[in-house]
């Protein structure tokens, strides 16, 4: 794992720091500006498709799972969650298809 830019890890504290304070909108922002900057960070697309779902906006997690798994193939984390999250919408077809990448 890649150290990352001091102002990454920034971001990513102080979206913990709302997660913790029970603000998932706000560490959704914090989790966009480091992702800004640093697209290929997958544990940050990740948590912010996790957030996303648990806020019902599934689409949008969907696009952060397969960011999540875009930059780093192995990542089996996220192709879990997106399949999941295709099937929630109803999209058993890509589901699949995800679940056999």
């Amino acid at each position: 794992e890649r150290e990352r830019s001091p102002r990454v890890k920034e971001e990513v504290e102080a979206a913990q720091g709302c997660l913790q304070t029970g603000d998932p909108e706000a560490a959704l922002v914090h989790l966009r500006k480091a992702l800004a900057q640093e697209p290929e960070y997958y544990q940050a697309a990740s948590q912010a498709g996790m957030l996303l779902h648990h806020l019902g906006r599934v689409e949008e997690a969907v696009e952060m799972f397969r960011q999540s798994f875009a930059y780093e193939r192995g990542y089996m984390s996220g192709y879990v969650l997106c399949g999941g999250a295709l099937e929630l919408l109803g999209q058993l077809e890509e589901a699949e298809a995800v679940y056999k990448q």
